[in-house]
């Protein structure tokens, strides 16, 4: 896990498909660093073998992400974003009244590490928005 330069595009293409634009060559400062610490733990862990799976390299040459983040980015205006930040109607869509975002999508960038609470707290705030319920902080117990 790491923090990338965060700088891929994702677009329609006329024709209807995806096309994926992840300059991963822009962020192998953080792949080194990632293959390094690799190393040294199978030297810790008293490791026989380490083998990377470099997957920005031949034969796969295609990053991967396990949470697919800033697709709707929340923000103050529909010129920077495609979700509002404000209170009032916090993860709604600009322009969609009652259409929600309440994933990771709402993240405008990386943050780091696995972004999993980051992204259930988000959740749960869209989710007190449209339902005015306030999370139990006990978690229901």
């Amino acid at each position: 896990m790491g923090l990338d330069k965060s700088n891929g595009t994702i677009e329609l293409t006329e024709k209807g498909f995806i096309n994926i634009d992840w300059p991963y060559k822009d962020s192998m400062s953080l792949y080194q660093a990632i293959l390094d610490v690799g190393k040294r733990f199978k030297e810790w862990t008293g490791g026989k073998v380490f083998i990377p799976l470099p997957n920005w390299l031949w034969p796969m040459k295609s990053n991967i992400t396990v949470h697919a983040l800033g697709g709707c980015r929340i923000a103050d205006d529909p010129e920077h974003g495609v979700t509002s930040a404000q209170v009032e109607t916090f993860g709604q869509v600009f322009g969609y009244q009652g259409l929600y975002v309440a994933d990771g999508a709402l993240l405008p960038t990386a943050v780091g590490a696995n972004p999993v609470a980051t992204i259930s707290a988000l959740s749960e705030r869209v989710a007190e928005g449209i339902t005015g319920i306030h999370p139990d902080p006990d978690g229901g117990l």
